[in-house]
């Protein structure tokens, strides 16, 4: 059962507990699985890091502030799934960092687009900014010139690897637009849409900066 749960929540993606032991495979089911963290004793953590000194660390979380995930004994021992599971569950939320970044707003036309932008900015001093496909005011806003994605708008979710989030949200149900997906000039995934609207609002991942 416990192995079950963990590979639900995608913190061992391919292999099972009685397998852990394999360093091999544990470390290369980490960067399949695009995490930084596991769920090893120091004393494993240790060989991994001896033998692949950079497997455990994800190419696209560099820099990333890692910490390794203990499982209380007492959890196992009283066979508590549900809260191995959020505690899991909570590690990798924290690990993928998720931040609200901006809203777009979808506008008819690009003259909708600016008068919009300059009502946050007579409100709020939210400096307008005109770019080739919108018209952004401040960071928090961007309204788009003509309708794109989402029958509302978009929002914006910063997170420390694109990749590793569409990995997880698939296992919470989440499929991504396919289309959407772009790179950065590292050829590290900077953006993706999810195929999802939220409250009529498609969602895209972006790379933390």
């Amino acid at each position: 059962m416990l192995k079950d749960e963990l590979e639900n929540i995608g913190l061992v993606p391919v292999i099972g507990l009685n397998e852990v032991k394999n360093a091999e495979k544990l470390a290369k089911s980490l960067i399949d699985g695009g995490l930084n963290c596991a769920l090893v004793s120091d004393k494993l953590a240790k060989e991994i890091s001896k033998k692949y000194p950079n497997m455990l660390l994800n190419p696209d979380l560099n820099g990333t502030d890692c910490q390794k995930l203990t499982i209380p004994e007492e959890l196992i021992k009283s066979e508590d799934w549900a809260g191995i599971t959020k505690l899991c569950r909570d590690t990798v939320d924290k690990l993928l960092g998720f931040t609200m970044v901006h809203v777009g707003l979808n506008c008819a036309s690009p003259e909708e687009a600016e008068a919009v932008a300059d009502e946050f900015d007579s409100a709020f001093g939210f400096t307008k900014k005109v770019g080739n496909s919108s018209v952004f005011a401040s960071t928090y806003m961007e309204m788009m010139k003509k309708p794109f994605k989402g029958t509302h708008g978009h929002i914006a979710i910063a997170t420390t690897s694109v990749k590793s989030a569409l990995y997880h949200l698939a296992l919470r149900g989440y499929e991504v637009d396919e289309t959407s997906i772009k790179y950065n000039a590292e050829g590290v995934m900077n953006v993706a849409y999810l195929k999802h609207e939220f409250g009529g609002f498609a969602v895209h991942l972006v790379l933390k900066k």
